[in-house]
């Protein structure tokens, strides 16, 4: 549980950072940043939905 915890603060502090990095990056790197997060998100959400159901 403590080990998944770390990952999710490692998840959460590389969204946030990457958030502000688009923020000040072009236009391009903004939407491939936003299809990157959501494909994460979906990732995460999966694994969270699985270890749940076991």
């Amino acid at each position: 549980m403590n080990n998944k915890l770390k990952w999710g603060l490692v998840v959460f502090f590389i969204a946030i950072l990457g958030f502000f990095i688009a923020r000040t990056q072009n236009e391009t790197f903004q939407t491939i940043y936003s299809l990157l997060g959501i494909l994460l998100i979906v990732l995460i959400a999966l694994f969270i939905f699985v270890d749940k159901e076991r």
